[in-house]
């Protein structure tokens, strides 16, 4: 039973009682807040298709590059694609473009943000709130990260 409220002498709004959020009753609000927030944003920069980019959330290590260097060559070819992509995407009517959305994770992930930050394009990163690892790149235009408690809202 919520003790904050009954210490109370006005009833709170629903939407800011962070007990009732936190809850078991409040996860459908929780789960539509995960849905209903990126599509806000994603409106407000008037992005209606993407191309997107999941991957693994290994980052590419020196030791690991030195010994497999086509690893290391995959990674470059994708910032290259992404850039290529964008560069076709930018050139149709606003209303046909297509943006880049990732995981936000290193990896893959990271190196479709940064090309896509490389040709001055918002872009999506759809992160996943895990106990290690994934962590939101640097690339990721920031209104546009988005962080995930949820899997299957992230894939949603």
């Amino acid at each position: 039973m919520n003790t904050n409220r009954q210490k109370l002498t006005k009833a709170s709004l629903s939407y800011l009682d962070e007990e009732f959020l936190s809850s078991v009753a409040g996860r459908s609000v929780r789960i539509l807040s995960e849905y209903q927030l990126p599509e806000y944003y994603l409106k407000e920069f008037d992005i209606k298709r993407c191309i997107t980019v999941f991957g693994s959330a290994r980052q590419l290590t020196d030791s690991v590059a030195q010994k497999f260097p086509q690893i290391a060559s995959a990674y470059s070819e994708c910032v290259e694609i992404v850039e290529k992509l964008l560069e076709w995407s930018l050139a149709l009517d606003k209303e046909k473009r297509f943006y880049i959305c990732t995981g936000g994770g290193p990896g893959f992930m990271e190196e479709a943000n940064k090309g896509a930050a490389n040709k001055h394009c918002p872009n999506v990163g759809l992160n996943i709130d895990l106990p290690f690892e994934q962590h939101i790149n640097p690339y990721v235009t920031p209104m546009l990260s988005f962080e995930f408690h949820y899997f299957f809202m992230r894939k949603f």
